[in-house]
C-alpha cells in the first residue's frame, strides 16, 4: 500500500506543475473560447490517472516522469533523498527527512509512510462518504418532484437548476418558470448531457477524491467547473440571437438570488459563479474562424507538451560501465549481500527487489542472498546492448557443479549506469544437463536436427525422479493438466507450467496435490531423453 501511495505523490507532483501550467496558459486566452480552457483540463486529469506517458522532443516537463522524485525505496535507505531535479529543493527537503539510525533495520521513515497511507485513505473514505450521504439526502428532499416530461422534473422547494445522475441524468427545474425561461435552461442543462459534462464532473471528483491532499488539485477541481459552466453559456449563445443575451443574463441573476436545497455532491452541479458568467454571457462575441484556429493549434501543441515526457539524453554508451556493474553484482552473489546489489539498482526498481528479500528472509534480516550450496565458485559475464549475461559455476559439497544464470538490463539515469531489472534465466541446473541443452540447442540452430517436448514425458520423469514413485500410469491428460495414478490407487493431480524455452535450457514448473496436500515446485531441470529426432 506505501508504493502505491508514493506512485500517488509522484504523480501528484507532477500534476501539481501541470495544474500551474494550465492556469498560466488560461489568463493567456482570455479572449478564446473557453471550451479551450475546459479542453485544457483534459491534460491535467491524464496527468493524475496514467502512470506512465512517453517521450517526446516538444515535452513541457522539466523532468522525466520515469525518474520519480520521491523514489519508492526512499523508506528502505540509510540517508532518505528526494530527486525533483531542483538541487535546492532536494538538498532541503533531504534534511528535513527523518534519518535512520546507524545499524537499525527499519529507517523511521517507513513507520510515517505507514501512517501517511492511512490518513490518505482515510480521507478518500471520508469524502467518498460525505458525497453519497449528500446524494441520499439530495434525494430525499427531491421526492416531491414532479415529472413534467422525459427527463425533466419540476421541484416547488427548487430555486436552481441541475443535473442529477450519470447514466440516465435528470434535469430538475424550479417551479414557476415561463416558457421562455425554462426553454433556455433547458436549452443549458440539455447542452450538459450532449457533451457529457455530467460525466466528466463525476469523474473529476474520484480524482479530487484520491489528491484530496493537494490544494492545488482543489484549484484545479474549482477552475474546470467555471470553465465547464462558461463554455456551455457560449455554446447555448451560438445558438441564440444578439438581443437575447441580455435575458439569458437576467435568468441567471433572478435564479442566483434563491436559496439553494443542495448539498455538496459531484452527482448534481448547479450553475455556481454567476457573477462571472453574467459578466461573460454580456460581453460574449462569436469569435473569429482565426481565434479558433489558432487557439485549436496553441491546445494541441501544449497538450502534447504536457502529456509526453523530455526524452532521456543519456544514454549508456559504453560497455565498461555494464561489466564493472556486472562483476560487482556477481561478486555481491558470491558474498551473500544482497544490500550491496539494492545500491546498484535504479530508484524504481529498488523497492521491488527489497520486497522480494522480504518474502524470503523476513523484514528483520533481509539482506541475505543465494544459498550455502550450492555455493559460488566461479562466473563469466557477457555483455550486449544495454544487458548482460552472467553464468556462475556453482558447487556443492558432494561435489556436484550446477549452473546458475542472471541476465541484468540496465538504465542510465543522471549520468549514472543502473541495474533496472534481473531476470534469472538458469537455476541451479545440473552442468552436464546444460552443456547437453547447449549442444542439442546448437544443433538445432544449425539445422542439423528438429526436437520437441512432450508434457506426458516431462511429467512421467517428475513422477518417477523427484517424487520416486514407482510404477503406475498417467490416467488422463488434457492440455497441461495431468492426472498420474499410483499402483496403490492414490490419484496425484499434476498442473505442468510448460517448460520455458530460455536461453540455453528448460525451466519446468509443476503445481501439484496428494491427498488434500497442495504443492508447488520450480523444478529447473533437463531431460534430454525428452528430445526426439
Amino acid at each position: 500500500m506505501s508504493d502505491l501511495f508514493f506512485s500517488v505523490l509522484n504523480m501528484s507532483l507532477t500534476g501539481s506543475y501541470v495544474i500551474l501550467f494550465v492556469i498560466f496558459i488560461r489568463l493567456l486566452l482570455k479572449k478564446a473560447p473557453k471550451v479551450i480552457s475546459y479542453a485544457l483540463w483534459a491534460v491535467v486529469a491524464f496527468r493524475l490517472i496514467i502512470p506512465f506517458s512517453f517521450e517526446s522532443m516538444f515535452s513541457l516537463m522539466p523532468w522525466n516522469a520515469k525518474a520519480v522524485p520521491i523514489p519508492h525505496d526512499i523508506i528502505y535507505q540509510q540517508s532518505s533523498q528526494i530527486n525533483s531535479g531542483i538541487e535546492a529543493v532536494d538538498s532541503f527537503v533531504s534534511q528535513l527527512i527523518p534519518k535512520s539510525a546507524t545499524g537499525a533495520s527499519i529507517n523511521p521513515l517507513k513507520f510515517y509512510a505507514e501512517i501517511g497511507t492511512y490518513i490518505w485513505v482515510f480521507g478518500i473514505v471520508v469524502i467518498l462518504a460525505y458525497s453519497y450521504i449528500s446524494i441520499l439526502i439530495l434525494k430525499r428532499q427531491l421526492k416531491s418532484a414532479e415529472l413534467v416530461e422525459n427527463n425533466i422534473l419540476e421541484a416547488k422547494n427548487l430555486k436552481t437548476p441541475f443535473v442529477l445522475g450519470l447514466i440516465k441524468p435528470k434535469i430538475y427545474l424550479p417551479a414557476g418558470l415561463n416558457d421562455e425561461e425554462r426553454n433556455y435552461i433547458l436549452l443549458h442543462e440539455q447542452t450538459h448531457i450532449q457533451r457529457k459534462d455530467n460525466v466528466i464532473k463525476i469523474l473529476s471528483f474520484f480524482i479530487l477524491a484520491i489528491y484530496w491532499f493537494n490544494p492545488l488539485v482543489w484549484v484545479a477541481f474549482i477552475l474546470m467547473g467555471r470553465d465547464m459552466e462558461l463554455s456551455c453559456d457560449e455554446r447555448v449563445l451560438k445558438k441564440m440571437n444578439e438581443d437575447n443575451k441580455k435575458t439569458y443574463a437576467n435568468l441567471l441573476l433572478s435564479l442566483a438570488t434563491g436559496s439553494h436545497i443542495l448539498n455538496a455532491t459531484p452527482l448534481a452541479f448547479s450553475e455556481g459563479n454567476v457573477k462571472r458568467r453574467i459578466k461573460n454571457v454580456l460581453n460574449y462575441k462569436k469569435p473569429s474562424f482565426m481565434v479558433i484556429f489558432f487557439s485549436i493549434i496553441i491546445t494541441i501543441a501544449i497538450g502534447i507538451g504536457l502529456i509526453t515526457n523530455p526524452i532521456n539524453t543519456t544514454k549508456i554508451s559504453d560497455t565498461r560501465d555494464i561489466l564493472e556493474i556486472s562483476e560487482k553484482w556477481a561478486e555481491e552473489l558470491k558474498n551473500r549481500d544482497g544490500k550491496a546489489r539494492y545500491e546498484l539498482m535504479s530508484p524504481e526498481s529498488k523497492a521491488d527487489y527489497y520486497n522480494s528479500l522480504v518474502d524470503i528472509n523476513g523484514e528483520e534480516y533481509p539482506w541475505v542472498i543465494g544459498c550455502s550450496s550450492p555455493y559460488v565458485v566461479s562466473y563469466e559475464i557477457k555483455a550486449s546492448g544495454t544487458s548482460a549475461v552472467i553464468t556462475y559455476i556453482t558447487e556443492t559439497s558432494e561435489p556436484k557443479e550446477y549452473i546458475y544464470q542472471e541476465q541484468l538490463f540496465f538504465d542510465n539515469q543522471g549520468g549514472k549506469t543502473f541495474v533496472n531489472k534481473c531476470n534469472v534465466i538458469v537455476s541451479y541446473l545440473r552442468k552436464d544437463l546444460y552443456e547437453e541443452a547447449i549442444k542439442i540447442q546448437k544443433q538445432v540452430e544449425e539445422g542439423h536436427q528438429t526436437w520437441h517436448l512432450s508434457s506426458e514425458s516431462v511429467v512421467l520423469e517428475f513422477v518417477h525422479r523427484d517424487l520416486g514413485v514407482e510404477g503406475g500410469e498417467i490416467i488422463s491428460s488434457s492440455s497441461n493438466n495431468v492426472v498420474f495414478k499410483k499402483t496403490n490407487g492414490e490419484e496425484i493431480k499434476i498442473k505442468l507450467y510448460r517448460p520455458i524455452n530460455i536461453n540455453n535450457g528448460f525451466l519446468a514448473i509443476y503445481e501439484y496435490s496428494i491427498g488434500t496436500t497442495h504443492y508447488i515446485l520450480d523444478d529447473n531441470y533437463l531431460a534430454p531423453q525428452t528430445f526426439s529426432n
